[in-house]
């Protein structure tokens, strides 16, 4: 026989392996040998749906172990899954009864069920109380700890995906367009959190983290990948609410902001031709539409300039009208 037809379904439950008598977990499976295995990788991945298990298996992670699984009984084939859901059922109630924190977020059962509006806001007021409570402080030891324990994996986030990868992602994502109804949702969920502010210290420490850093800001990209991101930029702003928001989004300060970090800026001679090249390009594209004037002949732009300097100098004359006394453009005063 085959290991597959050999298989028996189980109840399992998951412990840390420096706390062996203490189940964090209960879980079935009925036809896959490696699920109490996959925990793990779900979390590296950040795949998961139960976040309460994801950060226990994190969490022990950084400190160098691996959740165990530990078979807490075995059915024989053919057993039904609503039989051993139900058997699940009484082990969560059971393990919790005898003070096990599990961090199961339903009672078991069929499959992982999905939990009431009321459910849901118990746990989220639960996590945020146990969060605000016990707040997790990072220590040197504790990242050096996990640094080194992400070092290699193939699910870090310093993995390097290959072309094909990136390529298959790309296409996928590709003409995606998010909802005006999932854009007011993400708006609301994020109006009032509060951001914490950045000091000096913080700076300096991502510009030291930052430098050398393959996939940080400071990377120089590729004259193929930056005509990418600049075409990807124009498509976008071609579209008028897109301007719109981007206008919008701008504050008097930011603008300020803004304003005085470009001040006094020199360009170069070669980004003085490119901003040209575009300037041009952007003007053609514009009268083809019928939306840019006709710009002005030289002759029009010299008779402006003139009409220009005799407008400032009656203005002048209006304000010191000595200024045009024959006495004093003769030289008679003063000198």
């Amino acid at each position: 026989m085959s290991p597959k037809t050999d298989f028996r379904p189980f109840i399992y439950g998951l412990v840390d392996p420096a706390d062996p008598g203490h189940v964090r977990y209960v879980g079935m499976s009925r036809a896959n040998a490696r699920r109490p295995f996959n925990h793990a990788k779900d979390a590296l991945k950040g795949r998961h749906v139960n976040a309460y298990l994801s950060n226990w298996i994190l969490k022990i992670q950084t400190d160098g172990r691996e959740p165990k699984p530990l078979v807490l009984e075995e059915f024989a084939q053919g057993t039904s899954g609503r039989f051993i859901g139900l058997i699940e059922t009484y082990y969560i109630k059971a393990l919790r009864d005898l003070g096990h924190k599990l961090t199961n977020i339903t009672l078991g059962g069929e499959g992982w069920g999905i939990p009431s509006a009321e459910k849901r806001k118990k746990n989220s007021d639960y996590m945020k109380k146990y969060r605000a409570e016990h707040p997790m402080k990072w220590t040197d030891e504790r990242r050096a700890t996990h640094s080194a324990f992400m070092k290699g994996k193939k699910y870090a986030l310093g993995i390097v995906q290959s072309a094909e990868t990136r390529a298959k992602k790309s296409a996928s994502q590709m003409g995606h367009a998010v909802s005006a109804e999932t854009n007011a949702k993400k708006s609301k969920a994020l109006k009032g959190r509060l951001v914490h502010p950045v000091t000096n210290e913080m700076r300096s420490g991502t510009s030291v983290r930052a430098k050398g850093n393959k996939y940080s800001l400071s990377v120089v990209h590729s004259t193929e990948t930056r005509e990418k991101m600049r075409e990807s930029r124009k498509r976008w702003l071609e579209k008028p609410e897109n301007r719109a928001s981007l206008k919008a989004s701008h504050t008097p300060e930011s603008r300020a902001a803004i304003g005085a970090a470009n001040r006094g800026r020199i360009c170069t001679a070669e980004q003085r031709a490119k901003l040209s090249a575009a300037n041009r390009a952007r003007f053609e594209k514009r009268k083809a539409a019928g939306l840019a004037a006709i710009p002005p002949t030289k002759e029009e732009l010299a008779r402006k300039a003139r009409e220009y300097r005799a407008k400032k100098k009656a203005e002048q004359v209006a304000v010191q009208p000595w200024s045009q006394s024959s006495l004093f453009n003769d030289g008679a005063l003063g000198g």
